[in-house]
């Protein structure tokens, strides 16, 4: 089975970090299996099937048949084929839903009731001292209440 990986990245001519990217593996999995320190689990194997329909599952997992599946690459064929036939995607009548608009509410907020003060907790025997925000690009803001 490694063979017919190899196989299967030479055709396409991806290198292995690739081949991982689009497949949707780890690429250690890929280069554990290609070296052959793994054999390739069931999930690995689907999302190779998965990515590629094209490629005969039979010859992928057990090497019988083609590297190609016939019935597949038909199927796509016959798919143009109809589409190519078909009537204009973009001529004709349009069919565009009427929209309705809805009116515009106000929300109702209570004024005063419930409100403490906001640096004590519920049991009221903590303070705050900062609240410091964490951003995605590494960088950080502090807030301390006066």
């Amino acid at each position: 089975m490694i063979d017919r990986i190899s196989q299967l990245l030479k055709m396409k001519k991806m290198s292995a970090s690739q081949f991982a990217d689009e497949v949707g593996v780890q690429r250690s999995s890929v280069s554990h299996v290609l070296s052959g320190r793994n054999k390739p689990s069931l999930d690995f194997i689907t999302k190779i099937i998965e990515t590629y329909p094209d490629i005969n599952s039979d010859w992928l997992i057990s090497g019988k048949g083609e590297m190609w599946d016939n019935k597949n690459i038909d199927a796509g064929e016959r798919q143009d084929s109809e589409h190519e036939k078909g009537e204009d995607l973009f001529s004709g009548e349009e069919n565009i839903p009427s929209t309705t608009v809805l009116p515009q509410v106000e929300a109702k907020v209570p004024s005063g009731k419930g409100k403490t003060d906001s640096r004590k907790t519920a049991t009221g025997s903590k303070t705050i001292d900062k609240i410091v925000f964490f951003y995605h690009d590494g960088t950080f803001s502090e807030y301390a209440p006066e």
